[in-house]
């Protein structure tokens, strides 16, 4: 249900950009060309540090659905994120008696293009923040825990013409959570780190 309404949140957010662009559009007298990019992809994510999800937690492929409207005459961007993986529990005795986790953020982003975007080559940094949920299961049941999530990546793109092409990059995700727990314990459980490698497609909305 939640990841349904991260979707959802995501393409609603995808709507209120295009149409600001819409407007934006309009009102640019220079005829430069601005645009909105729609970014699917997959995602390997690999965690870091001494905390719960690396030392108790296997990670599988997951995927990330960014969307970007480039402003200020393309001198950077701001957008929407949303990331999901699943992650096996390897060490019941860390973590507790339950199966698997759904790992899943919702944020936004922003970063600053540092070659000309719509370009052939693009490369860009950035920087998000957002909400974190893991959602655990067990026999059926599931009960979550949530925090707060920030980022910071580094992506490169590859245009093949007008409408498409394809990115590929590295993030760095830090969660923070609220799990209640004993004090000498809380660094382990209410922290976690990710690094993820994402490469995907792009989809270019030229206005």
């Amino acid at each position: 249900m939640k990841i349904r309404v991260g979707i959802f949140l995501v393409c609603l957010g995808i709507l209120g950009a295009n149409e600001v662009y819409s407007q934006d559009g309009i009102k640019n007298t220079s005829g430069k060309k601005v645009h909105i990019e729609l970014r699917p992809g997959l995602n390997i994510p690999t965690a870091l540090g001494d905390n719960f999800l690396s030392e108790a937690y296997s990670s599988k492929l997951g995927f990330v659905l960014d969307s970007r409207a480039y402003i200020q005459r393309e001198r950077f961007y701001l957008g929407l994120q949303f990331q999901y993986f699943e992650a096996d529990v390897e060490k019941v005795n860390l973590v507790g008696n339950f199966d698997e986790t759904d790992v899943i953020h919702i944020g936004v982003t922003g970063g600053v293009p540092l070659l000309s975007p719509g370009k052939k080559v693009g490369l860009d940094v950035g920087l998000g923040l957002g909400y974190v949920l893991y959602e655990n299961e067990v026999d059926g049941i599931r009960f979550h825990d949530d925090g707060f999530s920030a980022h910071v990546n580094l992506s490169a793109d590859y245009r093949f013409n007008s409408f498409l092409g394809m990115h590929a990059g590295f993030q760095y995700t830090r969660d923070f959570l609220s799990v209640q727990t004993a004090p000498e314990l809380d660094s382990f459980f209410n922290n976690a780190s990710v690094l993820n490698i994402f490469f995907g497609v792009i989809f270019y909305i030229e206005r």
